[in-house]
């Protein structure tokens, strides 16, 4: 059985060139988690010009809880920002993780030079998925704080791939392999760039496969990865043009589900969402 991990989502939140304005943020009720979100990006606001983006996010309990909920799912959208070049990074997909790791161990490691577009930290607490346990108190936390390292690969197309790697007793017991590869779409819509990353049982209602429920509390994210094709070097985001600044939205669905023995890919069902929580903001160009 695998050890239990959190999980959350890395999101391809994209936003400008310039300095974010202050982290939006939404305040919990008795039953919404809280969320926020800010963004700084560098590079040029002209079209097509290469941007570094880097993402900041984050939850907070319910009032009256010691923890957030698990995510189910995180949906960002960004103006003015955009992958149009992902077709000449190279490729490492969620099989490719999980065959790596299943045959000797590497996860990863197997991904090849210049797949990775993204890479940063996390933070959670991991806490017993039981009715028993209604307030969501860190007493009895099997992991407080879990810190994660965050990685994000070109998985090809509008695909991506995250993986976790943890450090030796940065989260309670977990190593790296507990939490299993999972994937995440990016694109561009309406001047958008949407990002969807669903939740994974494995890694948030049913961690490891046990009941524990990882909730995230923190995520740093840096979109910077070049890759250099026949002499021209390419940027994983690009600016499509800003005159003043983007607007961007986080939403945020948290899950309440205590069930068990659903296979580690599957989804918490839709009846046991939690009211969306959605920050939203812009920044300057």
């Amino acid at each position: 059985m695998r050890r239990m991990v959190i999980a959350v989502t890395a999101l391809l939140c994209l936003a400008l060139t310039g300095s974010a304005y202050a982290a939006a943020t939404v305040a919990p009720t008795s039953t919404d988690i809280g969320g926020t979100a800010s963004f700084t990006v560098s590079g040029g606001a002209k079209a097509g010009s290469p941007v570094t983006m880097v993402e900041q996010l984050g939850t907070s309990p319910s009032t009256g809880y010691g923890a957030p909920y698990p995510l189910a799912n995180i949906l960002t959208k960004v103006q003015g920002v955009a992958s149009p070049d992902a077709k000449y990074f190279p490729k490492c997909t969620v099989a490719q993780i999980n065959a790596a790791g299943n045959a000797d161990g590497k996860w990863n490691a197997i991904c090849p030079k210049g797949s990775e577009v993204a890479n940063g930290t996390l933070n959670s607490v991991i806490v017993p998925n039981t009715t028993s346990n209604p307030m969501l108190s860190t007493a009895n936390a099997i992991a407080n704080p879990c810190t994660l390292g965050l990685h994000v690969y070109n998985a090809g197309g509008s695909n991506l791939a995250y993986f976790f790697t943890v450090a030796s007793n940065a989260c309670g017991p977990l190593d790296t392999g507990a939490a299993l590869p999972y994937p995440g779409t990016v694109v561009s819509k309406g001047g958008y760039a949407v990002n969807n990353v669903p939740e994974d049982a494995n890694i948030s209602f049913e961690a490891g496969g046990l009941p524990a429920w990882g909730a995230l509390l923190s995520e740093n994210l840096k979109w910077s990865d070049t890759v250099t094709v026949h002499g021209k070097k390419y940027s994983y985001l690009v600016s499509t043009g800003c005159k003043k600044s983007r607007k961007y939205s986080a939403a945020f669905t948290a899950t309440n589900y205590t069930g068990s023995g659903l296979p580690a890919t599957a989804s918490a069902p839709a009846s046991s969402d939690l009211p969306a929580v959605t920050v939203t903001g812009s920044s300057k160009c």
